[in-house]
């Protein structure tokens, strides 16, 4: 943010900046795994949930992840892996890891996990310096090395499902 402020600031700017929504404690990465290994307590970029348009090349899931899942513009109710990325009107973009995805896309819902009684990790929507959105999943708080990766569904998306049974 202080960033931000810093280049508004400057005279020789002819356009103003939009409002960036990045955070550049998603740069972070978690740290080798060795027995001390654990992410910080909050912030800390764990994976983007990333997708791809049905046109673009997809790559193998050796390489960088880049096939994560696939973009859309219509409603997949059908589905337990499309994520909500842009809601404006009769618009909605999602990603959608049914078919194809990185690790993102097994991070689970902590309702059901014996001991948890809250997730350890949120889902993020942020967006780049170039303007991208993009899902990610970030750490809430201590994530201790062999802890499972829990995060909140929502409570409409069990619902949802309660009234599909």
């Amino acid at each position: 943010m202080l960033l931000l402020q810093k280049l508004r600031s400057l005279k020789s700017l002819t356009t103003p900046i939009p409002s960036l929504q990045f955070d550049q404690s998603l740069t972070q990465r978690i740290p080798p795994a060795d027995s001390s290994a654990y992410l910080q307590p909050e912030k800390t970029h764990i994976v983007d949930y990333r997708g791809t348009s049905p046109a673009s090349p997809c790559y193998s899931s050796s390489s960088s992840n880049k096939c994560s899942g696939e973009i859309h513009c219509d409603t997949r109710e059908d589905s337990d892996y499309d994520l909500s990325l842009l809601r404006d009107g009769d618009l909605s973009v999602g990603i959608d890891a049914s078919k194809m995805g990185n690790e993102g896309r097994f991070v689970n819902d902590y309702r059901g996990i014996p001991g948890q009684d809250k997730p350890n990790a949120v889902f993020m929507d942020v967006r780049t310096p170039e303007g991208e959105l993009k899902m990610t999943i970030q750490s809430s708080r201590v994530i201790k090395k062999g802890q499972e990766i829990l995060v909140s569904y929502g409570k409409a998306w069990w619902q949802a499902r309660q009234k599909s049974d």
